[in-house]
């Protein structure tokens, strides 16, 4: 089915994957981080990268398999089969609740309670539930008193939370810096120029 030959189109589309892509790895990582147990953070964290590798890699056959086709087919379905995922998303994020911390913060507690119930069913009990429902709202409020003072910005650059500023962004810009994703994203064309993609 050829939906467009429009260049522009063409670019618009993959555009809106991207954005899509960025704001999905931006806001998944803090969802998890919101709403996972402490001690499962770093397997939920584990868990999304090792996806984002198998995703890579699906795409990375996909395109491979249709290198060789000589008609539009060969970039039309790399690109439809980006949309699978966002649909799965736009079929199943409505029947996920908002994060508690976020619904403490936007000043609705009894939602925060009965989200925070939604993820630790079956894992906590009730009173473990309420002393953890008691810590996030003394920090939400802590947190609400010290955003009024826009000053407290130039905390990150004093101190140990300069170590933490450094590290925390070091690491993301590294990711992106060392050039990981380009080689994945390009690497069935790469792989073809060296003759490993035929092996």
């Amino acid at each position: 089915m050829d939906v467009t030959v429009s260049l522009g189109a063409l670019y618009f589309a993959r555009l809106l994957i991207g954005i899509a892509n960025g704001l999905l790895l931006n806001f998944s990582m803090v969802y998890l981080q919101e709403c996972a147990t402490p001690h499962l953070r770093g397997l939920c964290f584990g868990i999304v990268t090792s996806w984002i590798a198998i995703g890579t890699t699906i795409g990375m056959v996909i395109n491979n398999a249709t290198a060789e086709m000589m008609s539009r087919r060969v970039y039309q379905i790399p690109l439809y089969v980006c949309y699978a995922a966002p649909v799965v998303l736009i079929l199943t994020l409505p029947f996920l609740p908002e994060s508690p911390r976020w619904l403490l913060h936007h000043g609705r507690p009894e939602q925060a309670m009965k989200s925070l119930r939604f993820f630790r069913k079956g894992a906590y009990d009730e009173t473990a539930i309420q002393q953890e429902f008691e810590e996030m709202s003394d920090i939400a409020r802590r947190e609400a008193e010290s955003s009024k003072d826009w000053r407290l910005i130039f905390e990150l650059f004093k101190g140990h939370n300069l170590r933490r500023t450094i590290i925390s962004v070091g690491v993301g810009t590294s990711n992106a810096g060392v050039g990981a994703m380009f080689i994945l994203a390009f690497g069935t064309y790469f792989f073809q120029i060296v003759s490993l993609a035929s092996l």
